[in-house]
């Protein structure tokens, strides 16, 4: 059987195992973590009576595989359980705003990458056997090639701290101009991915 269908039904299925081993290190490393919830909880201050009974409030006297089962069942329901470090807060509420601002901060990276990735490309095809091709493909594969530690400060110290130009921190919106930064950082490298 062949085609487009059955090609993303085996990848679907193929990403079972993968998100079945990624949750149970998630779990895992959640339970050996330095600290625990009772202890961000009471800052280490409550009786062994305190702590007997928040630990059956939240679980975690229960058997580790009834843990696991549950904590996938509230990952589930979207329920990703409260903070230890901000108590009383949601891990929602911290995650998903963040998660929207970092969708927003990839939607230029995304079109710009393509945008000129593919001209690039059909360009470069167009002069195959000329030095223009050779040329801009060593460029972006070297541009490709810069690491982001690299990259990032570079771009910070030149454009923020000498010129003054652009911000290096903070978040004001998709149209500000603290986008311009981890927009260039985003789109050099995927270009040579694109045009080929």
């Amino acid at each position: 059987m062949t085609g487009v269908f059955p090609f993303i039904v085996r990848r679907l299925l193929a990403a079972i195992p993968v998100i079945f081993l990624v949750t149970v290190a998630t779990f895992y490393l959640g339970r050996c973590a330095p600290g625990d919830p009772i202890t961000a909880r009471t800052q280490g201050k409550a009786s062994p009576e305190t702590v007997a009974r928040l630990k059956h409030q939240l679980h975690l006297d229960d058997n580790v595989l009834v843990q696991y089962v549950r904590y996938m069942g509230e990952v589930l329901r979207g329920d990703f359980g409260t903070s230890q470090r901000h108590v009383g807060q949601s891990v929602s509420s911290i995650i998903f705003p963040k998660m929207w601002i970092s969708l927003q901060e990839n939607l230029y990276p995304f079109f710009l990458t393509f945008g000129i990735g593919m001209p690039i490309g059909i360009y470069l095809a167009m002069r195959r056997g000329h030095w223009q091709d050779p040329a801009v493909t060593a460029l972006l594969l070297v541009l490709s090639a810069i690491p982001v530690v690299i990259i990032i400060p570079t771009l910070q110290v030149v454009f923020a701290a000498k010129l003054k130009l652009l911000p290096v921190a903070g978040w004001h919106g998709i149209f500000s101009k603290n986008i311009i930064l981890p927009t260039l950082v985003l789109t050099v490298p995927g270009l040579a991915g694109v045009r080929g």
